[in-house]
């Protein structure tokens, strides 16, 4: 019986998303992707044609991990401004035990990408646009249900939520502590209940 090439393509992703998100892309060598997925090289390319290529697939299934992660957990809340606080809580357990090995795929892809690979850009950019609306709609949701104030921007206010938790994971990475992290974490929770309550 013959493999099922959808199935081998997906062992690869899967691999590979791993590696690069810990490891970086241009850290990551072909035999070390074919070690994990159990996939040898002539496969890998029947499925992709370069690593570049891989890697946006990769990057791709690491979003959309990372994503269901926070979405499955925010969706048990039904107050929009329980729903920011409590995916702050989420992310603190996130640090310790992240859905995606290596940390935050958008961070991580989005320093090794920067201008050197435009392709991998455009689906970060992609990612982090779809990240950001998914605050607005929070946010703008909370305030047609009178849980945040009307006066709250959406667009400006989830873009600052995003920049400063991703913000908190580079210094934190930076300085080798958790606690940093935390911190940021911590802060943004008194700034929420301090500014979105009515």
């Amino acid at each position: 019986m013959g493999r099922n090439p959808e199935i081998t393509k997906e062992k690869v992703i899967v691999a590979a998303a791993h590696l690069f998100n810990s490891q970086g892309v241009a850290g990551t060598s072909m035999d070390e992707i074919i070690a994990a997925s159990g996939v040898q090289k002539g496969g890998i390319y029947t499925h992709f044609k370069s690593k570049s290529e891989l890697a946006i697939d990769a990057f791709k299934y690491s979003y959309g991990k990372l994503k269901e992660y926070y979405w499955e957990k925010m969706s048990k809340v039904e107050n929009r401004l329980q729903k920011l606080v409590w995916f702050l809580d989420i992310y603190e357990g996130f640090i310790e035990n992240p859905p995606v090995k290596g940390g935050c795929p958008l961070l991580n892809s989005s320093i090794e990408a920067d201008d050197t690979n435009p392709e991998m850009m455009k689906v970060i950019n992609e990612a982090l646009d779809d990240w950001i609306s998914i605050f607005i709609r929070i946010i703008k949701s909370g305030q047609k249900r009178g849980e945040i104030k009307t006066s709250i921007d959406a667009q400006s206010e989830a873009m600052f939520l995003i920049a400063t938790i991703e913000g908190g994971i580079m210094m934190g990475s930076i300085k080798k502590s958790k606690e940093v992290t935390y911190n940021t974490v911590r802060k943004l929770k008194q700034y929420i209940m301090k500014r979105y309550t009515i």
